[in-house]
Parts: structure tokens; sequence; C-alpha cells
């Protein structure tokens, strides 16, 4: 009895260390699949090849600490540790916008409004300016009490507009607080109120006779540009550069060094069968420039394709460019010994030329002629210019991109002309 009974306890034992033993493999093997369903789970963990840094990157990201761990007790007081696959992280396309609206009722109506990101109550500056054209304003009735009372005006934007976009993902603005607007061509306000609606943005913009007033001679831009025609995606690039830099015209001209295929861009070319929605997407271009640096005046664009016609002309050039108003400028890489060999003068800097006296002379506005990416051509070109009273100025020996030596030319002249004018009147 007591041999069966040692013998049971030893069973007993034994049995108990197997269930030991066996309950721990179980939770290894649990542990175990619980591993390969999340290497099934990550993006990119199969297939053979290329995809195995990707897969070693997955994985280590899905074995960090930051991945989520449930942990089970395992018999024996033991403990273990199973990854489960973290929830998917949406892509940076869908979470860009924010918080999300949530719908409120204020004075029986149904609005859309952002949840505030703000603390302490501060009403944000908002340095954009919002575009519109002299179509898209309504007015209301004037009251029948006073018929000459000024109508008030408003704009409504679908949802789905850019700038509605605009002032709901990057702005911010909630109903009743405000936005710089502006019509193109036209005056500026910078308390236009706002209402998020079901389906629409409306705009506030108040008395609109101010608006809808043209900009005076006296407040537009000093500065005119004469480009060569650089590649067409190369133009369309610069086009928000060059409205935002404060333009009054642009007038694109051929070269020698431009290639005749440049023309055939929808923008420009006339014949083209997409020429009319060519001329919407330069005026569009225009206004990005406009918005973002919150002017009202678009530049007017000119194509003078045949620069030989153009420049010799007097009449059509002293037309454009009269030369008791016009400062004439022409920028061009300085090549000192090249440049004296072909009998060229010294070309100065652009603060070796005084502006002040120019002005003082009775120049009201600059013209500067920005060559192709290699610069005008030498000598024509160059000497073609003077003669008709081009003053040539560089920035250097280094030969610059269009599309860089447009923003840094248009930048400097009108830091220039402005202190010319703050120290002539």
């Amino acid at each position: 009895g007591e041999r069966s009974r040692g013998g049971g306890g030893g069973g007993g034992v034994a049995r108990a260390r197997t269930a030991r033993v066996l309950g721990f493999d179980t939770v290894a093997v649990a542990g175990l699949l619980l591993l390969l369903a999340t290497l099934r789970l990550v993006p990119g963990a199969a297939g053979p090849g290329r995809g195995n840094n990707r897969r070693r990157r997955d994985v280590a990201l899905a074995l960090s600490p930051a991945a989520s761990v449930v942990v089970s007790a395992a018999r024996g007081g033991a403990a273990t540790r199973a990854l489960v696959p973290r929830p998917p992280v949406l892509p940076p396309s869908q979470c860009a916008r924010g918080p999300p609206l949530r719908r409120m009722t204020h004075s029986g109506s149904a609005l859309l409004q952002r949840p505030h990101r703000r603390s302490r109550g501060i009403q944000p500056v908002r340095l954009n300016r919002l575009l519109f054209e002299a179509e898209e304003i309504q007015f209301t009735d004037p009251p029948r009490s006073a018929i000459d009372a000024p109508a008030t005006a408003y704009v409504e934007l679908p949802l789905d507009d850019y700038r509605a976009m605009h002032v709901r993902d990057v702005l911010g603005a909630n109903s009743g607080e405000s936005v710089r607007v502006g019509v193109v061509d036209g005056g500026k306000k910078d308390d236009a109120f706002i209402t998020w609606g079901a389906k629409d943005l409306r705009i506030s913009l108040g008395d609109a006779r101010p608006l809808m007033e043209p900009i005076p001679e006296a407040k537009k831009p000093k500065v005119e540009l004469l480009l060569a025609m650089p590649r067409p995606r190369v133009f369309e690039r610069l086009l928000p550069v060059i409205s935002q830099s404060g333009v009054r015209r642009l007038f694109v001209c051929g070269s020698a060094k431009v290639n005749a295929s440049y023309w055939s861009t929808h923008m420009l070319n006339p014949t083209h069968a997409r020429h009319e929605d060519g001329l919407l997407k330069m005026r569009e271009k225009l206004k990005e420039g406009l918005t973002q640096s919150g002017d009202t005046a678009l530049p007017t664009v000119h194509v003078k394709k045949n620069l030989r016609i153009f420049v010799e002309s007097a009449a059509s050039l002293d037309k454009e460019f009269p030369p008791n108003e016009y400062i004439r400028l022409i920028a061009h890489p300085s090549r000192r010994e090249q440049q004296s060999k072909m009998g060229l003068p010294p070309i100065k800097r652009l603060y070796e030329i005084d502006f002040r006296e120019l002005f003082r002379g009775g120049a009201k506005r600059v013209i500067v002629a920005v060559g192709p990416d290699g610069g005008w051509e030498e000598p024509w070109e160059i000497d073609r210019f003077i003669e008709k009273g081009f003053i040539p100025f560089t920035l250097g020996e280094r030969v610059l991109h269009t599309e860089v030596a447009v923003p840094v030319l248009l930048g400097l002249i009108h830091e220039r002309v402005d202190e010319a004018l703050d120290h002539s009147f």
C-alpha cells in the first residue's frame, strides 16, 4: 500500500512536472503563433528579394516598445508577452487637415465649427489674402428706408473650393473670425468675417465700394520685367514668383538663345487648341502669388516674340517704356576680359547706379531685362539694349538660372527703388 501510495505520489510529481512543461510549451507555442500572425500582418513582410530590408524595418517597428503588449499569466505563476499588431497608421495626406469639424448650431442654423487650437483668447493675425474676381461678389439689397445706403457684399464658396479649404486647413478659422480678402485689381479688406455652413463658406465683406474701386496707378508696383522666354515648365513656376515679387507688367520676349519650341506652350500660343485653358491657368498662377504676398495688383502679360523687331523699333520701345518715365536696366553676367575684347563697356554693380538721381530726373518706374539661362547674346543683343538707353548691371561672374536670377533681381531692385523714393520726395 505504501509502495502504491509512493508510486502514486511519484507519478503525481511526474505528472505535475509534465503539466508545467506542457503549460510552458503551450504558452510558448501560442506566443510564437501570435508572432507569426504579426509578421504576416506587417505590410511588406511577405515576398522574397529586395523587400528584405523593408521587412526587417517593419518587423523592428512592430517589435518596438511602442507596439501594443498583451500579458497573459501562465501556469505556475509564469508570465509571457504576446505582441499584437498596432492599428494601421493613416498616411500624411489623411492626417494633414487636423481635427475634424464638429457640427454646431447657432441661431437656428447648422454650422461647421473647428475646435479651437489656441489658448489665452488671442486673435491670430492672418497673413494670407483670399482673392476674388469681381464676378464672384454678391450684394444684398439696401434697406428701403435708406436707398442711398451702401449695399453690403458677401462671397459664398463651396466647401471643396481651394480657398475654403485654405481657410479650414491652413488658417484654421472658425465662424465669427476674420480673414484678409481682396478683389483682383481692386481694393483690400483685413476684417472680413466668415461663417461656416453645411455646404458652403460665407464671407461677409461689408461695404463693397472700397473693394470695387480700381487700384490707382500711383499704388501699383514701380517695377516691370522684360523676360527672355524660359522653358515652359520654368515659366509656369516663375509666374507666382513674379506676381508676389511685385511686377506691374511682364513682357515675354525672344532671344538668340531661346529655343523656338518654347513658344508652343498653350499659355502663349494663340493657335493652340487649349489656349483659352492656358490663359486661365496663367491667370490662376499669377493670383497664387498675389494671395501669398497680400497684394491685389495682377501683372499684365505681353508677348514680344521677335526681340530684334521690338528693340530696334524705337517707336514701339519708347511707346512701352517712355525714356523720360522709365529707368531702363539690363542684367547680364560679368566677364570682363571677354567683354572688353568684344568692345562692350564695363558692367556696373547695382549699387553703383544712382537711383535717387534718376528718380529726381522725372523717372517713375523701372524696367529690367533678364535674359536666358546663359545670359543675353554677346555682343549684338547687349549692344542693341545699350543703344536704346538700357543701363547694364551685373550680380557678378556667376551665371544663374532664370528661376534663380528673377526673384533675386526683383528683390534687389525693389529695395533700391523704395530707398530712392523715400529719400527723393
